[in-house]
């Protein structure tokens, strides 16, 4: 006997897959089902690289309770260059002045950008002396009346501190940075005066 199909059931079933709120509402339930099929197929495994992360990071901070402290400083110590890592300019200070004319001081940062951090000699007469945080400022002339402004170490040996207006200097220096007619040297170290005056 071949069994019967009730046309209502099926008409009643057809309409609820036409019905849009049921349609969601299944949808919303295949969805959990998935979900949880995932978590009963993964969430283990999950729980147990969460449980061992938490160990190791356990274990690092019990490492670093256990180690010295060692303190970084930001700061990075100057390297002072021997006298044989020092190059000087093959420029003098008044050459290096001449060359900048009537320039603007862009122009000029692009012109000696070459010399900036080279060394060189110098020698005038000291035209003023005064103190800058640790250094000693010394402004001295060129013969031909170039202004040069070097900085020595406060913590200097050499006379600087004791010399007045008007006395002799010689000294090399590391060319920092240079303006119109003027010349700035840093890390300036007193020399031996030559018997020529130059510059």
């Amino acid at each position: 006997m071949e069994p019967s199909s009730d046309p209502n059931i099926l008409s009643y079933l057809w309409g609820l897959l036409r019905d849009e709120a049921v349609v969601y509402g299944l949808r919303y339930l295949i969805a959990f089902v998935i979900a949880m099929l995932g978590y009963l197929s993964f969430g283990p495994r999950y729980k147990k690289r969460i449980a061992d992360l938490e160990k190791e990071v356990a274990d690092l901070k019990k490492g670093q309770q256990g180690a010295p402290s060692v303190e970084i400083s930001m700061e990075t110590e100057k390297h002072e260059e021997t006298a044989e890592e020092r190059v000087f300019t093959q420029r003098t200070a008044s050459e290096l002045i001449a060359l900048q004319g009537s320039m603007t001081e862009s122009e000029i940062d692009r012109l000696m950008e070459p010399h900036i951090g080279k060394w060189i000699r110098v020698q005038g007469v000291i035209r003023n002396i005064s103190t800058v945080r640790d250094s000693y400022l010394v402004v001295i002339t060129l013969p031909i009346d170039e202004i040069i402004s070097l900085e020595f170490p406060r913590d200097d040996v050499s006379s600087i501190g004791t010399m007045t207006k008007g006395d002799h200097l010689a000294a090399i220096g590391r060319i920092a940075k240079m303006r119109p007619s003027r010349l700035h040297l840093d890390d300036c170290e007193q020399v031996e005066l030559q018997e020529t005056e130059g510059s």
